[in-house]
């Protein structure tokens, strides 16, 4: 698009003067007559919709001697719009408005054949929608008065978007030193299709390039929802303030649309503040420039800066294992064995011995613990039987032996640094940790022997159940993201021409601790032989043994480091890119493993990075990018033996 600087504008007004005679005055000419240079009027200021067929109309120009006059509009501002020699011929010429708003101006001079007349000035508003514009001026515009003219503008942006309702309509933003739009009381909602203009200066003429209208927000930004008309905002400076806490995103430009409409984010500076302090379970992002569900998005000849995301929390403790059940005491009931306690969450008590009956009988051996678990390898025997009563003696029965400690839980899973696929960033949040092992069951008494004249002896009492395993603590949570543009759910997409910088990635949180095992169950103790006085007594009964507790629970694997991306392009997404200064910053540090448990994955770091590279549709790489990459994430540091040291992240300019 062909623009005049200010060289080209003298030199074709120096032709244009030429051509037309010269700027001097009537003299005595010929017969000696006096001539009065005409006069040009180049009519009223043009309000035109964008691509609109535009007519001047200079016929208001006059020549008091009555000369025909001719007519030269010499362009001096704006998108060339006269094919290249940047001069309009006749009273009324016409042309097509350009396609973007802005500002055309002309100069018209009118010739009766003799002399030029000094030159008039005419402006041409070229608007998206001329018969729908509303204008703001925060300095000079009233709410109570104001019509949304130019001649009688509103004062503040929220205002203006009252009176547009559910109508289409845009605003056009006058731009001035200290001039600023203070709408960061609540969300600047915007309705569908209603587009932002900025840029504009005294007369109301544009230059979206060089004077941005600049409006403060709160850590929503400029929002949109269901767009289903073509948008554009463009010549802002957009300052999205940073949210109060870690689980409140915060965006710039954010736009989500039913799929067929058209978002263009075009000369703009665009910057989103940081993700709030603290920790939180899925910690927020910071997005400068967010687009979801367009036909096509356009961002270009922008500044873009991303603010640093939020830091994920810890995961919670595991709860306490179940105790094991007792075990019962020793009897003396025939032949009756005492249970050793059983139908619980660990491996089950043995049985106690029965007891020794007749002359000098041996009592019966308890039974051995049943076995418990070992999560990570290896075996938990259970405790072994008591020894029968036997001998000559009367014998007492052996304890049996006490159960083992179930085995610790699986530590979960890192989190990752790159985060999942999905509408918006979600955080890589580490896995659970496994259930301890439960307890092994202790060993059941052995029974007691009879005396040599028949005293019966006591039975073994029953071993206690082992106690269950705890259970993992909860994965840590993944760091928040930062990401200049975010791209997802897009046909097309052009990102040119632009300055884009993330910041940082939040940090992940530690996993958490595995529960406690629970406790195992007591053993019952053995009972004492018969007593029949000078008979004498049998053996006593040995006591079962307590069982093991369960083992601790696995520690929740931490949270990944969250990641620092330039340009985020969804799965299917088709963009090109070109022209661009892109810069991503460092990773988050992963979630450290803590005793016990896996360290989370530090952040990455890339300036493009594309959801989904096996999709088939990666974005095409023009001509005069240039990449500035910062520091993977570290990962999280772990102690202990059954968990690991975190990866560090990955980086570079692309992930494809």
């Amino acid at each position: 698009m062909t623009r005049f600087s200010k060289s080209t504008l003298a030199a074709a007004a120096a032709m244009a003067l030429a051509a037309c005679g010269g700027g001097g005055g009537g003299g005595d000419g010929g017969g000696g007559t006096s001539n009065t240079p005409p006069v040009a009027d180049a009519g009223a200021d043009v309000l035109a919709s964008r691509t609109t067929s535009v007519t001047l109309d200079g016929r208001a120009s006059s020549d008091a001697d009555g000369n025909t006059l001719t007519y030269r509009w010499r362009q001096t501002a704006g998108a060339d719009v006269t094919g290249g020699s940047g001069v309009l011929e006749g009273a009324t010429p016409s042309f097509t408005a350009p396609t973007d708003v802005q500002t055309l101006e002309f100069e018209l001079v009118v010739n009766d054949g003799t002399a030029s007349s000094p030159g008039d000035r005419l402006t041409v508003h070229v608007l998206e929608d001329a018969a729908n514009a509303l204008f703001v001026d925060a300095t000079a515009g009233s709410d109570s008065s104001g019509s949304g003219s130019m001649d009688a503008p509103y004062a503040t942006i929220r205002h203006a978007l009252a009176q547009v309702g559910s109508t289409q309509g845009d605003l056009y933003l006058r731009s001035g030193s200290g001039q600023t739009y203070d709408e960061s009381g609540s969300t600047l909602a915007m309705p569908s299709g209603t587009s932002l203009y900025g840029g504009y200066g005294n007369g109301w003429v544009r230059d979206a390039e060089a004077r941005k209208a600049e409006v403060r927000t709160n850590s929503s930004g400029v929002q949109y929802s269901a767009v289903n008309h073509d948008t554009w905002v463009s010549g802002l400076m957009v300052l999205a303030a940073g949210s109060a806490s870690a689980s409140d995103s915060v965006t710039g430009i954010a736009a989500t649309g039913n799929g067929s409409a058209r978002m263009t984010v075009a000369f703009n500076d665009v910057v989103a503040g940081d993700v709030g302090p603290g920790t939180a379970d899925s910690p927020a992002s910071s997005y400068g420039v967010y687009v979801f569900r367009m036909a096509h998005a356009a961002v270009h000849d922008n500044s873009i800066t991303a603010g640093a995301g939020g830091h994920g929390a810890a995961g919670t403790s595991g709860s306490r294992g179940a105790d094991g059940a007792n075990g019962s005491n020793g009897n003396r009931d025939g032949g009756r064995r005492a249970p050793g306690g059983s139908g619980g969450p660990g491996g089950n008590g043995g049985s106690g011995g029965e007891r020794g009956g007749g002359v000098n009988g041996d009592g019966g051996a308890g039974a051995a613990g049943g076995n418990g678990s070992a999560p990570l390898g290896g075996t938990v025997s259970g405790g072994t039987a008591g020894s029968a009563g036997s001998g000559n003696d009367a014998d007492g029965g052996g304890a049996g032996g006490f159960g083992s400690t179930g085995g610790p839980g699986v530590p979960g899973a890192a989190g990752g640094g790159a985060g999942s696929d999905s509408a918006s960033f979600v955080a890589d949040r580490g896995r659970s940790g496994g259930t301890g092992g439960a307890g092994s069951g202790g060993g059941g008494g052995g029974g007691g022997e009879a005396n040599n004249v028949g005293v019966v002896g006591g039975g073994g009492g029953g071993g206690g159940e082992g106690g269950a395993g705890g259970s993992g603590g909860t994965g840590g949570w993944g760091g928040g993201a930062s990401i200049g543009v975010w791209l997802y759910a897009v046909a097309q997409s052009e990102v040119m021409a632009n300055t884009i910088a993330a910041g940082t990635g939040g940090a992940g949180g530690t996993g958490g601790a595995g529960g406690s095992g629970g406790s195992g169950g007591d053993g019952g103790s053995g009972a004492a032989g018969d007593d029949l006085g000078v008979l004498g007594s049998g053996g006593g009964g040995g006591s079962g043994r307590d069982g093991g507790s369960g083992g601790s629970g696995g520690r929740g694997g931490a949270g990944g480091g969250g990641p620092s991306f330039a340009v985020v392009f969804g799965p299917d997404v088709a963009a090109s890119v070109a022209g661009n200064v892109l810069t991503s910053g460092n990773g988050g540090s992963g979630g450290a493993g803590s005793t016990g448990g896996n360290g989370g994955e530090g952040g990455y770091s890339f300036t493009l990075y594309d959801i989904d590279p096996f999709d088939g549709v990666l974005p095409t790489l023009g001509d005069g990018n240039t990449f500035t990459i910062g520091n993977p994430g570290g990962g999280g540091s772990t102690s202990g033996t059954n968990g690991s040291n975190g990866q560090p992240g990955r980086s570079g300019q692309r992930n494809w």
